[in-house]
């Protein structure tokens, strides 16, 4: 409608723009009373000329119309042809204002259906939403009534879990308890064990002690076992009648040991009621003899029997001299049991491979580590048990002859305190890997650890200790070889040499007492704590010699001293205080040297630090 109202302003215009033409050309009135037009010549060429006009114009125009001779038709055929373009471009305009409307109403009606259906699409949607949301309600509500079922079960099974697990640990409470009680009990009748162990092992027995020993040691078996056979129970349940038993074996462990201790003081006195017997009868030989001794036999070790009695104590306790006198006939009639073997010439190899058969492992003993020391006694013991053994690139056996074992057995003893001789003097912290190694082959063999005591006391008698005295009639030569001395070519070996060898089997002897055995053997040392005790009391209670007990003391102390302190505790300190106080002043009047010094030196270190050091070298329990 805009452009058809414009396309008429331009008509209007365009009309205007042809009048303003016309009227320039005509200056007289046409129309009208006082119209001046005439049928003149001038008229008539100025209606050709405006015909002239007109048809040029026309022909510009394109359009040819008829010639016209009045003006007022020509403006009115103008005038009707303009309207008629008016007419015509209106006509369009609203043919084409007619198609555009139906254009818009058809945009119109398709956007209005496009809307339509997109409004249908988002019910749709919508409805389906709705509908995957009620079922995603559906399954969350089913979900949260399982989840909520679930949550109760499982609040249930905690309840019951929990019931069950305060039920248990009551039981395990109960069971920790009887368990409690169980190992006291185990634990004392350990100690009990142990302790009626070392009564056994620190008396000497003979034929009238053995039996009534022998029913205790039948009755202390039968008390291990039980003992076993509750402990193996406990493992899988417990209750209050095993609690009851282990301490009804404890009562009976008790029983035991006062039993044991009684039979072993009973023995004690007959002993000693005995021993004064002889000691009677010697010194009544001793007054009737002025010379108050006898000559000592070459061929057997220096004792008592041959010493003055009326001083004997001066010299040996009667404890200690039973011990003396006992190991060294124990090694006289062992020696004698094969001595067919040493008359044999024929068996010269067999004895040189027991030789070897003993000397190779031993000297090859160290503490590299558990595996090589377990390598080691395993070749002694098989050698002990008349196994075959290597022996360079063969192997031999001890048992292919009757009197084998007993060779190689010896042979083994004197090896082991050579060592101590040979090898710990110079190194000390070898002691300890030969002491858990004897202590082993002890604990299987007793009879070997018999013959250990024996030639330590021959090495070494102030091992005892006994301070033998010289005899009527004794050679130098053969007073210091029962001291310990060793003799080359006619000639005394020195003073320093002679205490070195025993600072070492003092140190292998020390080692022994508190070292442990092998794991399987439960830490069962047959010559413990309490020989160290005796040795060191023992030697307290005699006048004390130059160099060599100042000698002994401080290797005794430097190696057992820390362990003694910690078992005996309070005891062991009055020991020390004594030494301190009342041996030292004592030594120091008849030694001054180095051997006291070097205790003093000890002994003060100990008293600024109330504790004596372990030594370095000692092996755990569970090493092997």
């Amino acid at each position: 409608m805009d452009e058809l109202m414009e396309q008429y302003q331009n008509l209007k215009i365009s009309a205007y723009d042809k009048l303003n033409e016309v009227n320039k050309l005509i200056h007289d009135v046409t129309l009208g009373p006082n119209s001046t037009y005439r049928d003149e010549p001038d008229t008539i060429n100025r209606e050709n000329e405006i015909k002239q006009r007109t048809k040029s114009k026309a022909k510009s125009n394109a359009y040819v119309r008829p010639p016209v001779s009045d003006l007022r038709i020509l403006l009115k055929m103008k005038e009707l042809e303009r309207l008629k373009q008016t007419q015509e471009l209106i006509a369009q305009k609203q043919k084409l204002f007619v198609e555009q409307q139906k254009m818009r109403e058809n945009r119109m009606r398709e956007r209005w259906i496009e809307k339509q259906k997109e409004l249908l699409l988002q019910v749709e949607h919508q409805e389906m939403q709705i509908f995957q949301a009620e079922e995603e309600h559906d399954k969350n509500s089913l979900l949260q009534n399982e989840q909520r079922q679930r949550y109760y079960q499982e609040l249930e099974e905690k309840r019951r879990r929990r019931g069950s697990e305060l039920q248990a640990k009551e039981q395990m409470k109960r069971n920790l308890e009887c368990m409690n009680k169980i190992s006291r009990n185990q634990q004392e009748i350990s100690l009990l064990y142990q302790d009626i162990l070392n009564i056994l092992k620190t008396t000497v027995m003979d034929e009238n002690i053995k039996k009534p020993i022998g029913e205790v040691s039948q009755k202390l078996k039968m008390l291990i076992l039980e003992m076993e056979d509750i402990t193996k129970k406990c493992k899988t349940s417990v209750s209050n009648v095993e609690v009851q038993k282990s301490t009804d074996l404890l009562a009976q462990m008790v029983v035991l040991k006062d039993e044991v201790q009684k039979i072993i003081i009973d023995y004690n006195k007959q002993k000693e009621i005995h021993l004064k017997e002889q000691q009677n009868k010697l010194v009544k030989e001793m007054q009737s003899n002025l010379s108050a001794a006898t000559s000592i036999s070459k061929q057997e070790p220096s004792t008592p029997e041959n010493i003055s009695i009326a001083k004997i104590d001066k010299f040996v306790s009667k404890a200690s001299f039973r011990i003396y006198s006992e190991m060294q006939g124990f090694l006289l009639n062992h020696q004698k049991t094969y001595t067919d073997l040493l008359a044999d010439q024929n068996l010269k190899q067999f004895k040189f491979d027991c030789k070897k058969a003993v000397n190779i492992p031993v000297n090859a003993i160290s503490a590299v580590n558990s595996n090589h020391l377990q390598d080691k006694y395993i070749k002694l013991s098989n050698l002990l048990a008349g196994k075959p053994v290597p022996v360079g690139e063969s192997q031999m056996s001890a048992a292919k002859h009757p009197q084998g074992i007993a060779y190689c057995m010896d042979l083994l003893a004197k090896k082991f305190i050579l060592q101590g001789d040979l090898t710990i003097s110079s190194n000390p912290e070898a002691a300890f890997c030969y002491g858990t190694i004897i202590l082993s082959l002890w604990n299987e063999c007793p009879d070997l650890g018999k013959l250990l005591l024996a030639h330590f006391h021959k090495q070494c008698p102030y091992l005892v200790p006994i301070h033998l005295p010289k005899a009527i009639g004794e050679t130098d030569e053969d007073y210091y070889t029962s001291l310990g001395y060793q003799y080359v070519d006619g000639v005394v070996e020195k003073q320093d040499k002679f205490l070195k060898r025993m600072t070492g089997i003092m140190r292998l002897y020390s080692a022994i007492i508190i070292s442990k055995p092998k794991k399987s053997q439960k830490g069962l040392n047959p010559h413990g704590l309490t020989q160290g005790w005796r040795w060191l009391t023992a030697t307290l209670n005699l006048e004390p010699k130059t160099d060599i007990t100042a000698t002994l003391i401080h290797v005794f102390l430097e190696t057992a001293g820390c362990t003694m302190q910690n078992v005996y505790k309070n005891e062991f300190k009055k020991i020390i205080a004594f030494i301190i106080t009342v041996y030292m002043p004592m030594l120091k009047k008849i030694d001054s040297g180095g051997p006291y010094t070097r205790l003093e030196v000890l002994l003060q270190e100990y008293q600024s630090k109330g504790q004596f050091s372990e030594p370095s070298g000692i092996l755990p329990a569970t090493y092997w």
